[in-house]
């Protein structure tokens, strides 16, 4: 089954009764799957990568606030249910399952742990990790550890309270263990196991303890019928909330504590949320369940301050203890509402048709009570516009048309203002003050009231100041004015900018400044004493001492024109505008948003429409006051690469960075994870080493196919709004080597052998001229003594006088004796430039030499030659070798008829063999030898192969290799 995402938008506004304290402002829910067979989610945890990884009865799933992605496990089994996960610190999620088998992921599959031995076989409930050692706890065998690749058991046997443990948690005291009877603490300490158990016996309220957890040192318990209850191991001390009511709201399933508040994720009743007096959770003054979700657990808080929780098939979200609902406001009384304030008490004072409105927090009984303070000169139709606590607790009310109003709280009294012209009959845009300093703004100028003792009586009469356009301020109609840290006082204008007026100076910031937006609503100064003002169409402006910076809709703001400006506890600029709320980093200068996707509806967007203290921000909406008190770490997605695959196939980027050049199609997978605007992620990655420019897209994955040989590095970020400069970046380095013909080693090697062939080349063409050369020489040696032995006058008498004798005995032969002595000389002088001849043009030219000789010896001189036809023109010769080794043998042999001369010519294992017998003559005719030495030479350079001799009393052997034709 595909996992996908189905949420179910549902805001479920606790509209409880109006004397009711904050209360969870809106919850959305998810499920994972679409089809209707969504899945039962048994465990959530919050990975250090800021996935949300969700455990169900169909296994591991990612979330990143938009879609659930199925994690696959690498080994079949039957049951994939996942009933527990943790991760240790070097980022392995640890699961445990319900049918007790362990198994890790690295958040692309899930594999098995297959240990020695000791194995679970019941249901993991919880697991815990230390730097070394991981703890398991189980429904029913206690629990076990796995050290050195071994599991190993903690049960009753060893002291465990109760073999049934439903939840580890880690604490500086050891492991706490809460079970079905009391709580434990264990330590391992030199092998043996230090365990101490905690029971009614102790003082626990409850002997089964659900859940834990903590804070501050201390352990807090859910239990199943009493509650919560804080507990210090280190003390042995038991401590229970005192309650308005007895526990009505089932067993605790989880705790979670934000600020001053602990949720209770519980059986019967959804969540309930525990209101304390302070941050040290000493004193409860209310407990506020919200309905709608039956059975809920797992309770967790993101990094954005969101608070999660399961219910069954469904995994929920709030904005937690962020966006509380303080009071809700019925159609009439928001269309009604200016204005909003928070004095000094922490009430909040709204307008209403006829005056004021007090909402006061009864810490007694954790209740808001309200009080209307009416005004008797105040019609239906009178706007309120502004409303001002001064320094005695007074409280100072604008109006447009009626000028200001002054009510004492403590008696109920109230009274005009009309000791200044301005004021009678004045309109009031906004009153601010510091100090003894009440400042007013309106459309005729400015006002300043400074206070003095005479006035802790409203009735006495109080002093002014006028200030207009003509003091310096550039213009009568002034929408706010702020006092800041260094006592200067700003104005913004309706058309001339802001003004600042610095002990008695007036300095004017417009268009030579830069502000392209004159028209100035709201100012705030910041906490690193910048100072900000909004403006009408040109979002926001900050001054940082020396010089104005424009933030608007480029830089991210949701809307060009922002009406209300104030600080939240973080420090960040909260600013309202008719699409919701900006919140903006004074440092960075990001923005991000509150709005419908936290369950915001319409905002009053007036001019004083905003009010803090202490870090608290109220403002009204559609669903009645709203109370926003930032507990986030940041608002901004955090970007993570989900996978990298090459050519489809994931790749482990821990540990794969080198590829060869063929391995050059990546693929990246990243997610901006955002779990409160998951809509709003863009993206902006860019491939370093392949381009320089960033790309801006809104798909969560690229692919770079056919990559050059490089080292790369891919970098990606996220941004709820295309303002990437301040992001977090996720990046991934990695080398596609060069081919082999390509690398530097492989060039120096074929430049190596390049050159060592060349000086081969070179060298053995040296050779080669030089045995040329050699054979040149010996061809013109060999020539030279065959023609000096053809032309032996000896030969040329015996020849002649041959032919003489011819002639007269048979003239007839004598032609053909001719034409063989002509043949013999035109093929010597036709071979002597040849290197070779083949054998079969050898054995022509010695048959006409043997015809001559013939002529002279007759058969005293026999010529054998055994050699198939079909072989002489396979073999190759050195020209005229046959006719010196013949002429040698006739030379040196006595040819009579009683000792006849036979040579025989063959061929012996690739060898011509050259064979006459010896007939030793009474007179030896001297000799060189230059003739076999001249084949010797010639052969030497022709072939590797040596002539070989022999020569016996009887015979003269000479073995000539052969050549190929």
């Amino acid at each position: 089954m595909k996992p996908s995402l189905k949420h179910i938008t549902v805001v479920i506004l606790l509209l409880a009764a109006l004397h009711s304290i904050a209360q969870p402002f809106s919850f959305k829910p998810f499920v994972v799957t679409d089809d209707g067979n969504a899945p039962r989610i048994h465990a959530l945890h919050y990975s250090a990568k800021g996935y949300m990884l969700v455990g169900t009865s169909m296994g591991l799933f990612r979330f990143d606030g938009q879609n659930f992605h199925a994690i696959p496990f690498a080994d079949s089994i039957v049951s994939t249910a996942v009933t527990a996960i943790s991760e240790d610190k070097a980022g392995t999620v640890w699961l445990g399952l319900q049918n007790g088998m362990i198994a890790y992921s690295n958040m692309k599959q899930v594999s098995l742990l297959k240990a020695e031995e000791g194995h679970p076989q019941v249901s993991i409930t919880s697991i815990v990790t230390d730097s070394s050692t991981i703890y398991f706890a189980t429904a029913g065998e206690g629990i076990y550890y796995y050290r050195n690749k071994r599991f190993y058991n903690i049960n009753t046997d060893d002291g465990l309270s109760d073999n049934y443990v439903y939840q580890l948690l880690l604490h500086p005291d050891g492991i706490l263990a809460a079970t079905d009877r009391g709580i434990n603490t264990i330590r391992l300490s030199n092998n043996q196991k230090v365990i101490k158990p905690f029971t009614s016996a102790n003082g626990l309220p409850d002997n089964i303890v659900r859940s834990l957890y903590t804070t501050s040192g201390d352990c807090w318990l859910g239990m199943q019928d009493k509650g919560i209850g804080r507990f210090r191991p280190r003390e042995h001390d038991f401590f229970s909330p005192d309650l308005l009511l007895p526990w009505k709201y089932g067993q605790v399933n989880s705790i979670l504590a934000q600020q001053e508040q602990i949720w209770v994720a519980t059986e019967d009743e959804g969540i309930a949320a525990i209101h304390f007096a302070d941050t040290f959770l000493t004193k409860v003054v209310h407990v506020q369940a919200s309905a709608g979700f039956g059975k809920a657990g797992n309770l967790l808080q993101d990094i954005e301050g969101n608070i999660w929780f399961t219910s069954n098939s469904q995994l929920v979200r709030t904005p937690g203890t962020q966006l509380q609902l303080i009071a809700p406001l019925t159609e009439q009384e928001f269309t009604e509402a200016h204005t909003i304030y928070s004095d000094s008490k922490q009430n909040i004072w709204i307008n209403n048709n006829r005056g004021l409105k007090r909402y006061s927090l009864d810490s007694a009984t954790g209740t808001w009570k309200w009080k209307n303070f009416p005004i008797a000169a105040i019609s239906a139709t009178t706007d309120i516009t502004a409303i001002y606590e001064d320094m005695y607790g007074h409280i100072w009310m604008g109006t447009m048309g009626k000028g200001v109003f002054i009510i004492d709280p403590m008696s109920g009294q109230s009274r005009n203002l009309t000791e200044d012209h301005l004021l009678v009959d004045g309109s009031v845009l906004s009153i601010n003050g510091k100090g003894n300093q009440v400042w007013i703004s309106s459309l005729g100028g400015a006002v300043l009231c400074r206070l003095t003792e005479k006035n802790l009586d409203i009735k006495q009469p109080y002093q002014f100041e006028n200030y207009n356009r003509l003091s310096g301020i550039g213009s009568n109609y002034i929408y706010s004015i702020m006092v800041d840290s260094k006592n200067r006082v700003w104005f913004a204008t309706d058309g001339k900018g802001v003004t600042v007026m610095n002990n008695g100076r007036y300095e004017n910031f417009g268009e030579k400044q830069g502000i392209k937006h004159l028209v100035a609503y709201s100012l705030c100064e910041d906490l690193l004493g910048n100072i900000w003002f909004s403006t009408l169409g040109g979002g926001l402006y900050v001054f940082d001492g020396h010089s104005f910076k424009n933030i608007s809709v480029e830089q991210g703001l949701n809307d060009a024109t922002i009406n209300a400006l104030s600080l939240d506890k973080k420090g960040n600029l909260v600013a309202i505008s008719r699409k919701g709320i900006n919140l903006v980093d004074v440092n960075t200068h990001a923005v991000s948003y509150i709005d419908d996707n936290q369950g915001l509806q319409e905002l009053n967007t007036d001019l004083n429409c905003i009010s803090s203290y202490n870090g608290n921000v109220y403002f009204i909406s559609k669903q009645g006051i709203i109370s926003y008190t930032a507990s986030y770490q940041t608002l901004q997605p955090r970007v993570s690469l989900a996978r990298v695959t090459l050519f489809e196939k994931d790749i482990d980027i821990a540990t794969e960075n080198v590829f060869a050049h063929d391995e050059n199609n990546i693929s990246f997978y990243f997610s901006g994870i955002s779990f409160s605007h998951p809509d709003k992620v863009r993206y902006q990655l860019k491939l370093e080493g392949y381009s320089t420019d960033w790309i801006n897209t809104k798909e969560n994955y690229i692919n770079f196919p056919r990559l050059p040989a490089g080292t790369y590095t891919f970098k990606v970020r996220a941004s709820l709004n295309q303002q990437f400069h301040e992001q977090n970046e996720a990046s991934y380095t990695f080398t596609i080597k060069k081919p082999l013909w390509l690398q530097p080693w492989f060039i120096i090697l074929v430049l190596l052998l390049i050159s060592g062939g060349l000086y081969w080349f070179i060298k053995n063409r040296e050779q080669r001229l030089k045995r040329w050369e050699r054979l040149e020489k010996e061809k013109i040696q060999s020539q030279f003594e065959t023609l000096k032995s053809q032309v032996n006058p000896h030969f040329l008498f015996n020849s002649f006088n041959t032919l003489i004798s011819v002639i007269e005995e048979n003239p007839g032969s004598a032609v053909t004796y001719v034409e063989h002595l002509s043949d013999l000389y035109r093929k010597i002088v036709t071979y002597r430039d040849k290197d070779t001849i083949s054998l079969e043009e050898e054995l022509q030219l010695i048959k006409d030499y043997f015809f001559i000789q013939q002529k002279r010896f007759g058969n005293n001189l026999q010529l054998q030659v055994n050699i198939p036809p079909q072989l002489q023109k396979v073999y190759a010769i050195a020209p005229l070798t046959l006719q010196l080794l013949c002429e040698n043998a006739v030379k040196h042999n006595a040819i009579t008829p009683a000792s006849p001369l036979v040579i025989t010519i063959s061929v012996v294992e690739e060898k011509l063999l050259v064979h006459n017998n010896i007939n030793p003559k009474y007179n030896q005719e001297k000799g060189a030898g230059m003739g076999l030495q001249n084949i010797q030479k010639r052969y030497a350079l022709l072939s590797r192969k040596e002539i070989k001799i022999e020569h016996t009393d009887q015979h003269f052997l000479v073995h000539i290799p052969l050549l190929l034709a």
